[in-house]
Parts: C-alpha cells; structure tokens; sequence
C-alpha cells in the first residue's frame, strides 16, 4: 500500500539563493575578521617583544651591575653590536631562533617568526631597533603594519618604542603621517598596548 504522505525537500532555486545569502554574509563578514586578527596579532607581539627585550635587560643589569655603552664615528659597528646583544641581552631570551649579522645591521629572529634589525649608527647616543612583525616581510620604513621603530636607551637602561616619552598627541601625529609613521608603536603602547579605533594603517 502507497504512502501518501508528503515529502519535503528543498528546490534548486531555494538552494541557489540560500548559498547566495551565505555569500553576502561571508564576504561582509571574512574581512572584518581577518582585519581584526591582523590587530590582535600585532598588538601581542609589540607588547611581547617590550616586555621580552626589558626583562632581559633587568636581568643583565641584575648579573652585570651594568651594562657598557660605546658610540662610534662610523656606522661600520656591527661586530661591537652583535658581540655587545650577546653579552648584555640575548643569553637572557630562550625564544630566540637565529642571530648573525649583517653588514652594519644585527639581525635576530624570533621563533614565532617576528624579528628585529639592530643598527648602531655613528656618533648616536641609542641603538635603533626595527621590530618586524613578520620577519620574512621585513621592509627598511616604518609602515605601521609590519614594521615598527624601538630604540633601547642607555641612560634609561630600557627597550623603548620612538617618541615613548612624548605626549599622545605628538606621538599620533607623527605616526598617522603617511611620510613619518616612526612612532606607531609608541601610539599603541600609550593606548594599552591596543591598536586606537581610528588608526589608520591597520583595519
């Protein structure tokens, strides 16, 4: 005997037009999350690379009493640099993947793939520190996305991002300036280590 109830399904029209909704709300959706990943992931690592990179230098300072500062008349000092990271800052880091150098510049890699170039340059009374996000998209300008500017202080004895202490309003200045954008991790340590709404750079 033949069952004469109804069955129910869904139409190829139905279907298409479901996917089609589905599509709308992705492509809305997928960029926004990926913009908010990409803030999340810089945020973390400026503020893991500070701390990681002061807590070293608390730790040299507590064995050595000191830590011994040379300028130079010349930009040709990345042999001093890299015997002087050895010494004074990266025995202290376990995370540390690769050091060498590199013509005037030091070059240390993290293993979460982040890094830094170091470059000691003539008559300066700092090293400058270029912190990239991502190492293997290393670029020499400050773009506020994946690279960024820090400076350690000898006087301070301290890791510091460029401009730290300048006022808010100087810092953010100089960073949303398309031709400057040096002092963009300085912004973003000032804001709680939290990208501000309306920066420009990252969305």
């Amino acid at each position: 005997m033949r069952s004469h109830r109804k069955r129910f399904g869904f139409t190829l029209a139905e279907v298409l037009i479901t996917l089609g909704v589905i599509g709308v709300v992705a492509a809305l959706t997928i960029p926004q999350l990926v913009g908010t990943y990409k803030r999340k992931v810089v945020e973390a690592r400026l503020s893991k690379f500070y701390s990681v990179m002061n807590q070293a230098i608390a730790r040299s300072i507590e064995e050595h009493g000191d830590i011994p500062f040379e300028s130079f008349s010349t930009n040709d000092n990345s042999e001093y640099l890299l015997n002087w990271y050895k010494e004074y800052v990266t025995k202290y880091i376990t995370t540390i993947k690769e050091i060498k150098q590199s013509g005037s510049y030091v070059k240390i890699i993290f293993n979460d793939g982040s890094g830094f170039h170091s470059v000691l340059v003539q008559q300066s009374s700092k090293i400058y520190l270029y912190y990239f996000i991502d190492a293997r998209n290393e670029w020499a300008s400050f773009d506020g996305k994946n690279t960024f500017f820090f400076v350690y202080n000898p006087e301070s004895k301290q890791v510091e991002t460029f401009w730290q202490n300048q006022s808010y309003a100087s810092k953010k200045s100089l960073c949303y300036n398309p031709n400057q954008k040096n002092s963009c991790a300085a912004v973003i340590q000032a804001n709680g280590w939290k990208i501000p709404d309306d920066y420009p750079w990252i969305r």
